[in-house]
């Protein structure tokens, strides 16, 4: 997987999301990092993520290490989340959040295996691009059921 033209991407397709009204919040879950493994450490994602968006401004970033369970309580209140890291996506379908799951090692292809999960939409990262993620974005509230019961 390509570090740089993932973050383009995704940093285009955050842009994306806000022009077309989004709330866009990061969290983070992992923080301890090497300078050798810096995608360890999703504070620095964020800010290569903010440094390539046009609507910088419009990227929440939650900064500051909560516990699990406090992490967890926030997840009620996303419409949708869009993961590539296993504990956010488990989270999202814990809570019941449509989730859209970026798909990278067999970790995460366990977790979102047909059948196993509702209201969960995979894509590869090998076919990670702005064009792929906003047709996703624009047919996946039509597939996956808005959260219930929250």
């Amino acid at each position: 997987m390509n570090i740089n033209i993932t973050n383009r991407a995704t940093s285009e397709f955050l842009d994306w999301l806000t022009v077309h009204g989004a709330n866009v919040i990061f969290v983070p879950f992992g923080y301890g990092s090497t300078p050798e493994r810096f995608f360890d450490n999703d504070l620095i994602v964020a800010k290569e993520l903010r440094e390539n968006m046009k609507n910088a401004n419009r990227l929440s970033v939650i900064d500051v290490e909560y516990k699990p369970e406090e992490i967890l309580s926030v997840f009620r209140f996303f419409d949708i989340l869009i993961g590539m890291r296993s504990h956010p996506i488990i989270f999202s379908i814990m809570m019941g959040v449509p989730t859209i799951a970026i798909i990278y090692d067999t970790k995460n292809s366990r977790v979102t295996e047909k059948g196993k999960t509702r209201n969960c939409f995979r894509i590869s990262t090998s076919d990670l691009n702005i064009d792929t993620l906003k047709i996703i974005a624009s047919i996946a509230p039509k597939f996956l059921s808005p959260k219930g019961g929250r």
